[in-house]
């Protein structure tokens, strides 16, 4: 008697079960469908002229920056070779250290 009951059980909530997933397609059938959520195309043009100010903006103090560097870091090559070499004409001096410019 009671697994009967048991069984009886089981398989009314098997039912219910099968009438909630019913109405559930139903539902899922009945809804309007979805808009396409794929991002649509955007003009190339903005997002090129947003990325090039940006590069302006970073990338001119950072090529400042970097130019200073170089430049005193050559500046500096050039005055200790031409310590190094003192006494000697220009001409050798000049083919010897390069030009500071």
């Amino acid at each position: 008697m009671y697994t009967e009951r048991r069984q009886y059980a089981f398989f009314f909530a098997l039912f219910k079960k099968g009438e909630q997933v019913q109405e559930t397609l139903h539902m899922i059938k009945n809804t309007t469908p979805r808009q396409d959520i794929s991002p649509s195309r955007r003009n190339p043009l903005p997002l090129l002229m947003t990325g090039l100010l940006l590069g302006l903006i970073v990338g001119a103090p950072l090529g400042w920056f970097s130019h200073q560097l170089f430049f005193r870091y050559r500046s500096a090559q050039v005055l200790l070779c031409r310590q190094q070499h003192f006494g000697q004409p220009e001409v050798e001096l000049q083919r010897l250290c390069g030009s500071l410019y």
